[in-house]
């Protein structure tokens, strides 16, 4: 069990990277929604130069950063909904590769998305 504010420490630093990794992107989400327009471009950067300094740049990681950056940057779009769906659309078409099932499983950007395009709750898509 956990106490207090203590962080599990792994045995396997790739483990620790890839869940950093991961926690960084959905960071970027997070801050996104909340409407945190003038940080994700620092995070984008941020991630970008983590991932790149792991070696490990795979890609699901690629079209996510692509994408942020290119659209996440502001939190308002005449067009977002066609945006984001047309990412999905990108995402599903590599979600059948091994690295990107692996992904999937740490964040379901396709969940997240689908959830931006429907204006709902990511549970409320899963329960769907």
């Amino acid at each position: 069990a956990l106490e207090g504010d203590t962080i599990p420490e792994f045995s396997n630093k790739a483990v620790t990277k890839n869940l950093q990794s991961y926690a960084k992107i959905m960071n970027i989400c997070i801050h996104f929604m909340l409407g945190n327009d003038s940080l994700i471009s620092s995070l984008v950067n941020s991630t970008t130069r983590f991932i790149q300094k792991q070696n490990r740049y795979n890609e699901f990681e690629a079209k996510f950063l692509t994408f942020a950056k290119n659209h996440l940057i502001y939190s308002y779009h005449k067009n977002k909904k066609s945006i984001f769906q047309m990412e999905l659309s990108n995402f599903d078409s590599i979600k059948a590769l091994d690295k990107t099932k692996i992904s999937l499983e740490y964040f379901d950007v396709l969940t997240w998305l689908e959830s931006m395009i429907e204006e709902k709750t990511m549970e409320d898509i899963i329960k769907a």
